[in-house]
């Protein structure tokens, strides 16, 4: 009797949240179920646990008793609906497309509001708002403008498409969620649970700590590592900018620069290799590419974007007089290394093992994890400070629950979106328009999908924009000739970076509460620092080598020249090279760099010529009066 009075409703969440989290780790494996069996697994129970950890509303609690009774009744709702598929659902694979199930369209009716209830819940109204609009356009389309018109299609044919099809709630979307992006969510939380955080922060301060405005380049590098195994731009702020941001603001940074820079160095998280944010592996699925490919071609972008928020922070610290950390508070590089060089193995076998014998990502992702595993129970066993069953297997699968429950709950209104652009053929009519608004210039048709993106991305999380954009306007890209996997970049990155943009920019909000800083001036200060990744799509659209798209020994030139442009675009925004430049020096900074990121001979040569027109007087001044005058710090409120 004394173990059963230990057993608490929380406890058995956790029990029910780890054997969950295991299925997905496991079934990808060893095969456990098939492929549509997993994906109601892992659809449904996301939005199970997501009725039994989110509160319906942000003040009320999930403890009081009608609060409890109302979750729990959903909690069952949606497992009878789930069961029900289940049961159904070797039917369906047989063939029996045209059979009559009776009360399939109340399960999906159920299913569909329990879905939009839990997104309500995670990410608030926006995406039950379209997945709302959507299904009423796919209701009564057939009473929409010509344009826009399509068959007439009743609930019925709707419901069964969504619920029981294959391209619906349970269809492409909630497969690639449930194979890769569960798992590497799950692997992700174990990296940070093992203290592979605190390693990265330590050897980012180690690194870049000692240099001029050394605070802000160790939040740059450690935002970098970080976002890598976070994957997402908020969360990567959250668990960084709470020791970076007050770094910087005490080394001299203002406080919504200070907030910007986090913002925008976490953003770049979802483009950097070798994890990607989980949008990658959609692009992976859409392109019948493999993951490791479509991570190798954002190696060459990822390295700009981050060159450009190095070159940002360093000009800022020289323009402020902001010097490195002091002495004391910079670890060496040495113990860092010698304290926490284990945390590395996992990600290296990872690399390995997608690079070499290019095995899948999940199984990759498996056995990485399997080594990292085995690195924390040697680490345990060794120092004795920590329990590996408890504090590290237990602890990373329910802390896994949170993650893995919200993109399969987003994965399952994203199946109902996709699912009806394909059966109204909504996705050729949008990006008909799109082209016609166009008139058949790529330049123009490039401007109005960077504005349907960022648009479309502001207060989605990055995977929700990415779908949206992908199936709305990557065909309109492709029309006109652009390359798949250079249109997929192209919007993949404007959804990542709308999360900086006002009036809607999560990761900026997060930093400027951190910061305790003006929301707009965070917000706008990250846009023009993380300027860069709004220019890098335009860049590899005329220039796919970027992409390694047909990479030849004549695309280092090219390469070099976008390395000069990154750093003279943020001269120019910044206002500084080696000593403050004035707004005619810095418009034409910015000018050369936007003809050194032109892939042409012609205009690169142009940009050089205007750039030494306004780096080469402030060079021989440097030389003319040594490094003691070579600023003054400029005074600002």
């Amino acid at each position: 009797m004394g173990f059963f009075k230990k057993i608490t409703f929380d406890l058995l969440i956790q029990v029910l949240g780890a054997v969950w989290i295991l299925y997905h780790v496991l079934a990808g494996q060893f095969l456990l179920l098939g492929d549509a069996e997993s994906c109601i697994i892992h659809i449904n129970g996301a939005v199970l646990f997501t009725f039994l950890m989110k509160p319906m509303f942000k003040e009320y609690s999930n403890k009081s008793l009608p609060a409890r009774t109302l979750n729990l009744a959903m909690v069952a709702a949606i497992a009878v609906a789930g069961v029900y598929i289940y049961v159904v659902m070797p039917e369906m694979l047989a063939g029996a497309i045209g059979k009559d199930f009776p009360i399939a369209v109340i399960m999906g009716f159920i299913t569909f509001f329990l879905i939009l209830e839990g997104n309500r819940r995670l990410e608030g109204w926006i995406i039950p708002i379209i997945v709302v609009i959507a299904m009423l356009y796919a209701r009564f389309g057939e009473i929409m403008p010509t344009l826009l018109a399509h068959a007439d299609f009743d609930a019925k044919r709707i419901v069964n498409l969504l619920y029981l099809g294959p391209d619906g709630i349970y269809g492409m979307i909630a497969r690639v969620s449930y194979t890769y992006i569960g798992l590497f969510i799950i692997y992700a939380q174990f990296i940070r649970i093992s203290g592979a955080g605190d390693f990265f922060l330590d050897f980012a301060h180690a690194v870049a700590g000692r240099v001029r405005g050394g605070p802000a380049k160790s939040a740059v590098v450690a935002s970098s590592l970080f976002g890598m195994i976070s994957g997402s731009a908020v969360a990567n702020v959250a668990g960084v900018g709470s020791i970076t941001i007050p770094l910087m603001k005490r080394s001299g940074y203002r406080a919504h620069i200070a907030g910007a820079i986090e913002a925008a160095a976490s953003t770049g998280g979802q483009i950097m290799p070798p994890v990607m944010g989980a949008s990658a592996f959609l692009m992976a699925d859409f392109l019948r590419v493999s993951y490791f490919y479509v991570a190798c071609c954002a190696v060459i972008p990822a390295f700009l974007y981050y060159l450009s928020l190095f070159a940002a922070v360093d000009l800022e610290a020289a323009k402020q007089g902001i010097a490195g950390m002091k002495k004391e508070d910079i670890p060496h590089l040495r113990n860092v290394m010698k304290k926490g060089w284990h945390h590395c193995i996992s990600l290296a076998v990872l690399i390995y093992l997608m690079a070499v014998p290019q095995w899948t990502a999940t199984k990759a992702a498996f056995w990485a994890l399997i080594a990292l595993l085995v690195v924390s129970l040697a680490q345990c066993l060794i120092k004795k400070d920590k329990n590996f069953f408890r504090d590290i297997v237990w602890k990373g699968l329910i802390t896994s629950i949170d993650g893995v429950a919200m993109m399969g709950t987003i994965s399952g209104a994203l199946g109902i979106i996709v699912g009806i652009f394909g059966l109204t053929g909504l996705a050729l009519k949008l990006s008909s328009i799109i082209i016609d608004l166009a008139g058949g210039s790529v330049p123009v048709l490039l401007v109005l999908t960077m504005i349907t993106s960022v648009m479309f991305g502001m207060g989605l999380p990055t995977i929700a924009a990415y779908v949206l954009l992908v199936i709305m306007v990557a065909p309109a890209l492709e029309q006109l000739g652009i390359p798949l996997i250079v249109g997929h970049m192209f919007v993949f990155y404007f959804g990542c970076f709308s999360v900086l943009t006002p009036p809607v920019a999560l990761a900026s909000m997060a930093a400027s509460s951190i910061a305790h800083a003006d929301f707009w001036k965070t917000g706008w200060a990250s846009a023009r620092i993380a300027i860069v990744g709004f220019i890098l799509p335009f860049a590899f659209v005329y220039n796919p080598q970027l992409l390694l798209q047909n990479p030849s020994i004549g695309m280092i030139v090219p390469i070099l020249a976008t390395v000069v442009g990154v750093y003279a675009l943020a001269s120019g925004l910044v206002g500084f090279f080696l000593f403050p430049l004035k707004w005619p020096l810095r418009i034409l900074a910015v000018v050369s760099a936007i003809l050194l990121v032109d892939p042409g001979i012609y205009s690169s040569l142009a940009g050089i010529v205007i750039l030494c027109i306004v780096f080469v007087p402030q060079i021989i001044r440097r030389v003319k009066y040594g490094k003691e005058k070579v600023f003054q710090p400029v005074q600002t409120s």
